[in-house]
């Protein structure tokens, strides 16, 4: 996570020189030091120093407050032509968020930025009017926002809740056509110009957080049921041999245009454990392969296994 940084002046010279957290000791320092730095878990904290001087006196400085806020994109999967909706959320412990600001970087050959709406926590805020200002951005390469929750008294902001992790801003964008994979969503601190950092307003203190980026498995159309190998609809002997074929006839392998559904254990790999895993189920009383094996559906494990198409199209139709 994004620390604490904490620095201050000594108007004289100390015997010694430690710093306090939320009223514990918390670290000796060097009776010279100027400056330090604190990493704890997300949350507020209440910062002091208590020095010794020659003789003895023991003085105490302000209580200064630092804060560790995280934002977050999640880990999400679309088809090719879909509209992928993404949450970009913030987690914090304490204090109030009167303010937000942050750019997400995509790929302009795989996703377009359609709409960028307050969500969640950030529309709910002032009893359902959310933010006063909610300013955006939209560039080829990434979006930028810029959220003031009030600009009138009383200045109400976002509180925290339980859990503390909550969605503040929702991104939709259209997976344009091109290449199956994972692609990466990012913050990104060098989008528009002047560029729009990453900010967090809690109380009157600036907040640099903690990002975590998001990642996007793009399919063709890629629902299908894992063990489905040729695509009809059931999983039989057949498709155990079908597998068998693709994977190790040599010179004439069976085309399959959907290698999710031939990753019968979901390892991320096509191997002979696949065909074991399929033929143990069906006559060995083994267990069911992973999801998705009793409805159609798109792989939920991020791999570089893809669908070329739908396969339960084929049969649903």
């Amino acid at each position: 996570a994004t620390g604490i940084a904490l620095s201050w002046t000594n108007p004289g010279n100390y015997d010694s020189l430690v710093l306090l957290r939320d009223g514990v000791l918390h670290e000796t320092l060097d009776p010279l030091a100027t400056s330090t730095s604190d990493a704890p878990p997300i949350g507020s904290y209440a910062y002091q120093l208590v020095a010794t001087c020659p003789g003895g006196t023991t003085v105490m400085s302000d209580t200064v407050l630092g804060h560790v806020v995280a934002m977050e994109l999640p880990i999400a999967a679309a088809d090719v032509g879909d509209t992928l909706s993404i949450g970009v959320s913030l987690d914090f412990r304490a204090g109030e968020v009167n303010g937000i600001a942050f750019g997400v970087a995509h790929d302009p050959t795989r996703f377009t930025p359609v709409s960028v709406v307050a969500s969640g926590a950030l529309a709910a805020a002032r009893g359902g009017l959310g933010p006063d200002m909610f300013l955006t951005q939209t560039f080829p390469a990434g979006i930028t926002v810029a959220a003031v929750l009030a600009t009138t008294a009383p200045f109400e902001g976002i509180l925290p809740s339980t859990p503390p992790l909550v969605e503040v801003v929702r991104i939709d964008y259209t997976v344009l056509p091109g290449p199956t994979g994972a692609f990466p969503l990012v913050f990104d601190d060098g989008l528009g110009s002047p560029a729009v950092s990453r900010e967090v307003v809690v109380g009157m203190d600036t907040v640099v957080p903690s990002t975590t980026d998001g990642l996007v498995a793009v399919t063709g159309d890629g629902a299908f049921l894992r063990g489905d190998v040729n695509g009809d609809g059931q999983r039989n002997l057949t498709d155990a041999i079908v597998m068998l074929y693709h994977l190790f006839r040599a010179g004439g392998a069976v085309p399959v245009t959907c290698n999710d559904a031939v990753d019968v254990n979901d390892s991320g790999q096509l191997e002979i454990s696949d065909v074991i895993s399929l033929l143990e189920y069906f006559f060995a009383a083994g267990s069911p392969p992973p999801a998705p094996f009793s409805a159609c559906a798109i792989d939920p494990t991020l791999d570089n296994l893809t669908c070329a198409f739908d396969s339960c199209q084929v049969f649903e139709e």
